[in-house]
């Protein structure tokens, strides 16, 4: 690359930058004239969905505009990757502002602070980076397994990640595919004891969870003569090879990991509930 393109790419990225701290400013001057102390964010499909409560209790939440949306989602875990704890915004009269920045499994945090400084803020302790669920344009998620009328999948769906699991219910139901959503695995195997006779068509689960892990979940379905025949999809945020060949071990019939393009999940499952029908 030239030096002219790489000072162009440099003062683009600034640019970019600008546009991110202006939208971040709006949302701490909306949340500072409410006295909330802190914001949250998560993705909801091609949006950011923000939310914060006031000093008397009242919720509030509104969404960024999709235009925005998966790029600011990356600059904001690409500055928890990088260690920031501070992130600058811009108020609407062009003042700068300071965020606090810290991550919990599957949304994003800001603090409000005025008179923050690098040196005066301490990251939250025991917060855990995770990715947002990647989001993904309004045109990707037209339905692409089409399932004829009457004859919608059943689709149980283990997940302790409310927010995870909401916009896999989302995505699901637009291919046409009713979930059923539970937070651990004695849920999940309850249910799947309590009515044997309307057995899921798929079987979606999150891998590390409280109390019964993802791999024990289908270790133990692929042992039992009831189940073991309904397929299963294992759901992580480690792409490590090492997992996929235990998971494969254990019996599962597919493995994606979560910050992929929901459509690659989406056609496993059609795949595999496919030819469960067909067997």
């Amino acid at each position: 690359m030239s030096l002219k393109k790489e000072e162009e790419e440099i003062e683009r990225r600034e640019q970019t930058h600008i546009i991110y701290k202006k939208v971040l400013g709006r949302l701490a001057q909306q949340a500072r004239d409410s006295h909330a102390g802190q914001i949250s964010l998560t993705s909801d499909l091609d949006s950011l969905v923000y939310s914060f409560t006031d000093n008397t209790g009242r919720d509030w939440n509104g969404s960024i505009d999709a235009k925005v949306a998966s790029t600011l989602a990356k600059y904001l875990e690409d500055s928890i990757a990088e260690g920031l704890s501070v992130i600058e915004a811009v108020g609407s009269k062009g003042d700068n502002l300071a965020l606090g920045i810290a991550a919990e499994h599957g949304r994003i945090l800001l603090s409000l602070a005025p008179d923050l400084s690098v040196e005066s803020y301490v990251t939250q302790e025991g917060a855990k980076i995770m990715p947002f669920p990647r989001l993904v344009k309004r045109e990707e998620y037209d339905p692409i397994t089409a399932f004829p009328s009457g004859a919608e999948p059943e689709v149980l769906l283990v997940e302790d990640n409310p927010t995870f699991a909401m916009i896999l219910e989302k995505f699901l139901a637009k291919q046409g595919m009713h979930v059923e959503t539970y937070p651990g695995v004695d849920a999940a195997i309850s249910r799947l004891r309590e009515r044997t006779q309307k057995l899921p068509d798929l079987i979606l689960s999150d891998l590390h969870m409280p109390g019964v892990n993802g791999f024990d979940f289908i270790r133990l379905l692929k042992q039992d003569q009831l189940f073991k025949q309904i397929p299963i999809v294992a759901l992580t945020s480690d792409e490590s090879p090492e997992t996929e060949l235990s998971l494969l071990g254990v019996g599962a019939d597919a493995f994606v990991t979560k910050t992929k393009d929901p459509r690659i999940l989406c056609l496993h499952a059609k795949r595999l509930i496919e030819s469960r029908r067909a067997a």
